[in-house]
């Protein structure tokens, strides 16, 4: 595989002329519309109430400024850069899906060219603590030596180890989860 850069490029074939058809030479002009990619260090889900997002373009830009960035459940502040690396800060509004949307030619390069559409980021802001819920089949008083308890969540939760509970006069003899999404 050959990489060619942005540009005119020549290509000459040499040939041996035993009748075969061959191209003596061929003229290729790449075109690359800048491509933009939105990235940040935080993982999903956050609890920051500031998430610093890093957008970068393929080739120098031009004329790319906040009001081109839709932000869906958020809004953008310390928006700065210039020409392939631009940063701002997302405060989310609500708990959820926060995205960020660049569309296509919004932004162009020395050619003139605009950039193509971004693909969406997704982060999920997720503040509030999972909620567990105890249940299980037996009366309050039993002589029975275990006792099944089932926990829920209101939301997914991971690590989650039989040593994370606090017990007084008992211990856990099994444990044991199901991933629920």
């Amino acid at each position: 595989n050959a990489f060619i850069s942005k540009g005119k490029h020549t290509i000459s074939i040499e040939t041996d002329y035993s009748g075969s058809l061959w191209i003596d030479e061929l003229g290729i002009e790449t075109v690359t519309n800048p491509l933009v990619s939105i990235t940040s260090f935080f993982i999903s889900p956050t609890n920051s109430g500031k998430i610093p997002i890093n957008v970068t373009f393929t080739n120098p830009v031009t004329g790319f400024q906040t009001t081109d960035i839709t932000v869906n459940n958020g809004s953008i502040s310390n928006f700065s850069g210039s020409e392939m690396q631009y940063s701002f800060d997302v405060t989310p509004a609500t708990e959820g899906y926060v995205t960020i949307d660049i569309p296509a030619n919004v932004a162009q390069d020395e050619n003139n060219e605009g950039n193509k559409e971004a693909i969406q980021f997704v982060i999920n802001y997720d503040v509030s603590a999972p909620q567990p819920q105890l249940n299980w089949e037996l009366e309050s008083l039993t002589n029975k030596t275990k006792i099944p308890i089932n926990v829920s969540f209101n939301e997914p939760v991971k690590s989650l180890l039989s040593s994370d509970f606090d017990l007084v006069n008992c211990q856990v003899d099994s444990f044991s989860g199901n991933i629920i999404i």
